[in-house]
C-alpha cells in the first residue's frame, strides 16, 4: 500500500459548524456500528468521546473496504489505499468534504495522535486481504506461517487501537504505552475447535457448504484444509501447547459466566407482527409454509410433528 508523503503546511482548520457535521457523522457511525463501543465512550469529555468517534469511524471505513466481499481482493486493497491516501492529503492541507476524514484530522492535530499509528490500523485491515496471486473465494484464507507474523498482525489491529486510545484518555507515566502494546499481543492455547472429534470432518464440510449456499465442490477455500480443529484432553493439549499459554486460556475462561440454563428459545421480536405473540406469528409463519408445501393436504405425519416442535 502506497501513501502520500508531502511536506506538512500549517494546519487550516475547518469552521466549527464544519467541525460539528463531521463529528455527528462520526458518532452516528459509531452508535450504528458499535452500540458497545458507543455507550463506553458516553463517561468520557465530549472532546474525547468525539476524537474516539473519529477514529472508529475511519478503522470502520477501512474494515468496510477490505471486507466488501463484492469486490476482487485487488479492487479492495486499492480502494484501501485510496482511501489511506486521501488522510494523508487531508493531513497535507488538501480540502475534502468526506466528514470522516475532518473529523479525524482534527482529532489527530488536537490530540498528537502518531500517524504512523492511524497507518498501522489500516495496514492490520489490509492483512485481512489475502496477498494479490493467492486464490480468490470470495472469502477470506489468511494464515500466518510464524509467532513473528502474528504478532505483526495483532500489533496492528489491538496494540495500536490501544495505543491511539491512550493518547486520547490522556496519561503521565511514558510506560504506559508499552503496556499498552503488550496488552494487545495475548498469547493463548486456542484450538479453533468445530467438532468433537476429527471423524466428524465430512459433516463439518456438509454444514459450510449449506452455511454459504453451494456443493461441497464448490466450496474450495469456504472448508478447512484439515480434521484438526477438534476437542482435545487436557494431556494431548500440554504437549502441544506451553503451560503458559493454557494459563493464559483459563485466565480468559474464568472470566467467561455462562450456563447452559441460560439457553432458551426466543424468537426475535422485530419480526413479530403488531398484536400477535411471538408463538402466535410463529405459527401463522409455519402454516403458511405448510399449505404451500402441500396444497391438497398436510399429511397426519407432518402435521403432529409440527405440533410438537411448535410447543417447544
Amino acid at each position: 500500500m502506497s501513501t502520500v508523503l508531502r511536506q506538512m503546511p500549517t494546519y487550516a482548520a475547518p469552521s466549527a459548524s464544519q467541525l460539528a457535521m463531521a463529528y455527528s457523522v462520526c458518532r452516528g457511525i459509531t452508535q450504528k456500528r458499535a452500540k458497545n463501543f458507543y455507550y463506553a465512550f458516553l463517561v468520557l469529555p465530549r472532546h474525547k468521546r468525539q476524537a474516539l468517534c473519529a477514529v472508529y469511524a475511519f478503522m470502520r471505513r477501512c474494515d468496510d473496504l477490505t471486507d466488501d466481499v463484492s469486490l476482487p481482493q485487488t479492487e479492495r486493497r486499492q480502494k484501501l489505499s485510496e482511501w489511506l491516501n486521501a488522510f494523508h492529503r487531508t493531513l497535507a492541507g488538501d480540502l475534502t468534504d468526506d466528514p470522516i476524514l475532518l473529523a479525524l484530522t482534527d482529532a489527530q492535530h488536537r490530540f498528537n495522535i502518531q500517524i504512523g499509528w492511524l497507518d498501522q490500523l489500516a495496514y492490520g485491515t489490509e492483512m485481512d486481504v489475502m496477498p494479490s496471486g493467492a486464490p480468490d473465494a470470495g472469502g477470506l484464507a489468511v494464515s500466518y506461517r510464524t509467532f513473528e507474523d502474528l504478532r505483526l498482525y495483532c500489533y496492528r489491529v489491538a496494540s495500536v487501537v490501544g495505543l491511539v486510545c491512550i493518547r486520547i484518555f490522556g496519561y503521565r507515566d511514558p510506560a504506559a504505552e508499552s503496556l499498552a502494546e503488550r496488552c494487545g499481543v495475548p498469547a493463548v492455547a486456542a484450538g479453533d475447535v468445530h467438532m468433537h472429534v476429527s471423524s466428524r470432518r465430512a459433516l463439518q464440510d456438509v454444514l459450510t457448504a449449506v452455511r454459504h449456499g453451494c456443493t461441497i465442490d464448490e466450496a474450495g477455500w469456504h472448508l478447512h484444509p484439515n480434521g484438526e480443529r477438534h476437542l482435545r484432553s487436557l494431556a494431548q493439549l500440554r504437549a502441544i501447547y506451553p503451560q503458559a499459554l493454557l494459563d493464559q486460556s483459563l485466565a480468559i475462561a474464568e472470566r467467561c459466566v455462562f450456563s447452559l440454563a441460560q439457553l432458551h428459545y426466543e424468537y426475535p421480536p422485530e419480526l413479530v407482527l403488531a398484536g400477535l405473540t411471538a408463538s402466535e406469528h410463529l405459527a401463522a409463519l409455519t402454516e403458511r409454509g405448510l399449505k404451500r408445501r402441500w396444497p391438497e393436504a398436510v399429511p397426519a405425519a407432518v402435521r403432529e410433528l409440527v405440533g410438537r416442535e411448535l410447543a417447544l
